[in-house]
């Protein structure tokens, strides 16, 4: 799939826009306003970096399978260098104290979960899930069987807060 981008700076304008959202759920229309472009310029440049293995897509679970085409997903880099770089991170330093450093490590184990399912030629199956009650899972690694749940932290610490929502999940059949 070839794109005629025809404005090369509203595209990087996008690119660092969303590397400073990623693994955040994707609204067309926020991303259209703030580049000064169309929703439906903003699905054709996703569709491309997706086409292109630059971003993953992760779909929210549901029970009724139909339901997770309607909801929004979420937007991963698959290159948390390039999410740096586009951020202006230049260092190991930096990267420590930045604001970002716990969505571009969340993106960097999801990113690798991704690459490390395809070179096992395993199916996607990834999910996240969230409620309307702002309980969230990070990742859901779904076997058909079973589902595994992941909270992704950048702590050096672990906290038994952590596990609060896997907890409040675990609850319930998923």
């Amino acid at each position: 799939m070839i794109l005629n981008i025809q404005d090369l700076s509203l595209f990087e304008i996008f690119l660092k826009l969303w590397a400073g959202r990623t693994g955040q759920i994707l609204n067309y229309n926020e991303l259209g306003t703030a580049c000064g472009v169309s929703h439906n310029t903003i699905k054709s440049w996703i569709n491309v970096l997706e086409a292109s293995f630059i971003i993953k897509l992760i779909r929210p679970y549901y029970k009724n399978v139909n339901l997770r085409l309607v909801k929004s997903p979420k937007l991963y880099f698959l290159d948390t260098g390039l999410v740096c770089s586009l951020l202006g991170i230049k260092s190991k330093e930096h990267i420590q104290s930045h604001p970002l450093k716990g969505s571009i490590f969340e993106t960097f184990v999801v990113s690798e979960i991704i690459k490390n399912r395809y070179n096992k030629a395993l199916k996607e199956d990834l999910y996240f899930l969230r409620d309307n009650k702002g309980h969230e899972i990070d990742l859901i690694l779904d076997s058909g069987i079973t589902c595994d749940l992941c909270e992704i932290k950048s702590s050096m610490t672990i906290h038994s807060d952590f596990f609060k929502n896997i907890k409040y999940f675990s609850k319930f059949e998923l």
